[in-house]
């Protein structure tokens, strides 16, 4: 059985007014999650064996310390910056064959309608900043479709499952 999760980015920062989107950093409340989700990894020993990430700041940020939590390897990937839920499912096509459990931490609003998609089922209608929706199949990266994963879980930072 192989697993995947969609995590949206922490909550980011406004940015400068000059700044670029691509470069907003997460604000407090955004690291603060991020660390909360580290450490609920490393406590409920949640291994991720590889991470793909959006190359924008606030996606790294938050990126990092869930792959150091669940000591995986983090791979960066211009392509999930903005990325629809085709390209989400091209990235997790082309998940190495030895690796069974994978993350990929992006951007709204590819990320709400690749959740929506997986599994045919309304996950949900927006997937908040750091909220992560669990997904399961038995079958390669490969052969993954759309509609062909189970859903199993929608996790969010309000919602008290980050507790340790």
């Amino acid at each position: 059985m192989r697993r995947f999760w969609l995590i949206r980015h922490g909550k980011a920062s406004n940015g400068a007014p000059q700044q670029a989107d691509h470069e907003r950093r997460l604000n407090s409340r955004g690291e603060r999650d991020a660390n909360t989700v580290q450490a609920w990894c490393e406590q409920k020993n949640k291994q991720l064996s590889w991470v793909w990430c959006s190359t924008a700041c606030r996606a790294v940020d938050t990126a990092t310390p869930i792959a150091q939590g669940s000591g995986a390897q983090l791979v960066q990937l211009p392509e999930l910056y903005l990325a629809s839920p085709e390209v989400i499912l091209a990235t997790l096509q082309s998940t190495p064959k030895d690796v069974f459990d994978v993350a990929i931490v992006a951007h709204n609003p590819g990320l709400t309608m690749a959740a929506n998609m997986m599994s045919n089922t309304l996950v949900t209608s927006n997937l908040v900043t750091l909220g992560i929706a669990i997904f399961a199949f038995d079958s390669d990266w490969c052969d993954l479709q759309f509609g062909s994963a189970q859903f199993q879980q929608l996790l969010t930072p309000k919602s008290g499952h980050f507790r340790i």
